[in-house]
């Protein structure tokens, strides 16, 4: 097997210069993200350069809990390792896999939990690993490919998704996009009256995300209007080359106006313009949200399923 080494790095701005450079980056291993989510939660975040055959290979970011020197141990892996141009590969996946559990082997008062982002046919490595599944269905989201620009991406779409886009285009809608912060009380206001905020992050931790990432410009709220009223709002959040679409409501009126379609492709043209090369668009599935899954796909993305949950 490929040699692998999993160097710790205190050079966070080395680290997130690698990570600018990368395609699909996931939110879930970009240093702001965790800079908000781990502080509540008493974890400490760590930084890997992924060195493969003595060449760099790829990043990973762990968050990591400790109590008793260690003796009570907790390390989550969640949406990595990322990986450079090229590489990522079945060989290179086996490698860190392995590399990782040298690094974190399984005892008595650790508790490993992974989320990997890597597809279902790394089941076998990960069993090699010694990483045991856990229940329930692989992780799915959607990834769409921005860089072909506006005219494409809706040549791409679904007709009914595109034909209800054209609606929406005609049915006098006003979509306003917010980086300052003060659409974020209309757009919580949103997510509780439609129960979309039962389905997601709480709102203190979305107020928190939004001001971190506001910060670096890198977060922005839309809301689609009809008569003043908002009837349809989305969070995105860029990281690096990539954003992720962090939340988002529509309610019954913004629904027969296809207000979501138009504010999630008034969305996309702003990505675009800003450099972002790749669109997450969040966690789907078939159990309970088939409806948003439909949604999504009528995007024209590509449909991605990782390996599931792991220890």
């Amino acid at each position: 097997m490929t040699d692998c080494t999993i160097s710790w790095t205190a050079d966070h701005a080395g680290w997130e210069g690698r990570f600018a450079r990368l395609r699909r980056t996931t939110l879930l291993q970009c240093r702001a993200y965790a800079e908000v989510v781990c502080p509540p939660l008493g974890q400490r975040v760590r930084h890997g350069l992924i060195l493969i055959g003595g060449a760099m290979a790829g990043l990973v970011q762990l968050q990591e809990a400790a109590l008793l020197g260690r003796a009570i141990h907790a390390v989550i892996l969640d949406r990595g390792p990322l990986w450079e141009a090229g590489r990522g590969g079945p060989e290179d996946a086996r490698a860190f896999l392995s590399a990782f559990a040298r690094a974190f082997p399984a005892r008595p008062g650790r508790r490993r939990r992974l989320l990997p982002e890597l597809p279902a046919s790394a089941l076998p490595a990960l069993g090699a690993a010694g990483f045991a599944r856990l229940p329930g269905p692989g992780y799915q989201t959607f990834w769409l490919d921005l860089t072909p620009g506006p005219d494409a991406l809706r040549r791409g779409m679904e007709g009914k998704w595109r034909n209800r886009l054209s609606r929406a285009e005609e049915a006098g809608l006003e979509v306003v996009w917010d980086r300052t912060g003060l659409a974020m009380g209309p757009f919580l206001r949103g997510m509780a009256e439609t129960g979309a905020a039962r389905h997601g992050p709480a709102p203190a931790t979305l107020i928190a995300l939004a001001e971190r990432f506001r910060a670096a410009r890198a977060a922005a709220v839309g809301l689609a209007l009809h008569r003043g009223e908002a009837v349809a709002g989305v969070m995105m959040l860029r990281h690096g080359l990539a954003a992720t679409w962090q939340a988002g409501w529509v309610s019954q009126a913004g629904r027969r106006l296809a207000a979501n379609h138009l504010l999630l492709w008034r969305a996309l043209c702003e990505l675009h313009a800003e450099g972002v090369q790749d669109l997450d668009l969040g966690g789907v599935n078939d159990a309970d949200a088939a409806g948003v899954k439909r949604f999504k796909r009528g995007l024209g993305g590509e449909l991605v399923e990782l390996a599931g949950q792991f220890r």
